[in-house]
Formats: structure tokens, C-alpha cells, sequence
């Protein structure tokens, strides 16, 4: 039988790396580790995970940056939070940006191993969902969360080009317009 969830922890803390990971693994789940955002995003064009463990400050890329560029690749998994300096505005912001959770370092082993575990549920409830929409050829209904929106927004957004045609005036024989 295999990893119960494939788990991404991002944190600069190796300490805080070890720990988690230790307590994830000994639970069944397959577990990497980033201690940074980009080092993240370089997981995550390499494979797919169930739930997204980071730290919200790090230097370079923030935890809610990070969240911003997950949804660039996987618009269902479940980023989880984790901060030494809780504010309600982050917290806010966090969750309005699609957030599923928002924990309080030290995290308790208790807690942490039940948020992944519903992250873990969730994320594969919504790639059933995913699924099952596509069989019924509805994959454009799919509304994600304001990161998975705006990713979305930007990838169409390079997708554009524009073509400026002419538009001419034969009496005056001049461009009148584009």
C-alpha cells in the first residue's frame, strides 16, 4: 500500500522541517521538503502533492506569495499556513487568497497531523470533483479560490495578442482610424 498523502513542507526552519516531516512520515504520508519558495515551485513543476505545509514568513517568497504561485500549478491543493507571528490581517488575507487553514507555530503534533489528513481528504474530493465535471464536459465551471482566479486571469492574460488593422480612407488617402 502506498503514502497515504504526498505532503510539501516549506519552511527556512530546518529544524522545523525535521519535525514536521518526522511526525507526517511516521504516519504514512510521502513527505518533501523546501526551505524556500522558489525550491517549493520547483516541486511542484516536478510532481503533484496533496497538501501544501508552508511557513508565512520567509525571506525572498512569503508563505502567501508561494500560495499565489501554487495555484499557477495545481488550482485543488490545499495550502495549509503556519506562523510564529499571527495577525488578523494576514490571517485574512490568507484565507481570502484560498488558504485552507491558518496555524500558530509550534504547531501540536495532534493538530498537525489532523489538518493533513483533511487536507489531504479534500484535495482528493476535489480532484473527484475535477474529474466528474469533465466526464459531464463542464470543466469551465470549475470556480477556484482569489489566487486560483487571478492565476487563471494572468495565464489568459499572456495568452493575448492584438493586431492593429488600418483603417483607411481611399477619397483622402490617409489612415483614418485602427
Amino acid at each position: 500500500m502506498g503514502p497515504i498523502g504526498n505532503i510539501l513542507l516549506v519552511d527556512d526552519d530546518v529544524s522545523v522541517l525535521n519535525a514536521y516531516g518526522r511526525i507526517l512520515s511516521l504516519d504514512g504520508h510521502d513527505v518533501q521538503t523546501a526551505s524556500s519558495g522558489p525550491e517549493a515551485i520547483n516541486w511542484l513543476k516536478k510532481r503533484n502533492f496533496d497538501v501544501v505545509l508552508t511557513d508565512f514568513s520567509m525571506p525572498g517568497m512569503n508563505g502567501l506569495e508561494l500560495l499565489v504561485n501554487v495555484r499557477k500549478y495545481d488550482l485543488d491543493v490545499p495550502v495549509v499556513l503556519v506562523t510564529g507571528n499571527p495577525s488578523l490581517e494576514t490571517v485574512m488575507t490568507a484565507l481570502e487568497f484560498g488558504a485552507l487553514r491558518y496555524l500558530t507555530k509550534p504547531v501540536d503534533a495532534v493538530q498537525l497531523r489532523a489538518v493533513t489528513q483533511e487536507a489531504v481528504r479534500l484535495h482528493r474530493l476535489a480532484l473527484l470533483k475535477r474529474q466528474a465535471l469533465g466526464l459531464l464536459g463542464m470543466e469551465d465551471r470549475q470556480v477556484g479560490d482569489l489566487a486560483g482566479l487571478e492565476a487563471r486571469f494572468n495565464s489568459a492574460l499572456d495568452g493575448i495578442w492584438m493586431a492593429y488593422q488600418p483603417i483607411v480612407s481611399l477619397s483622402q488617402r490617409r489612415v483614418i482610424a485602427y
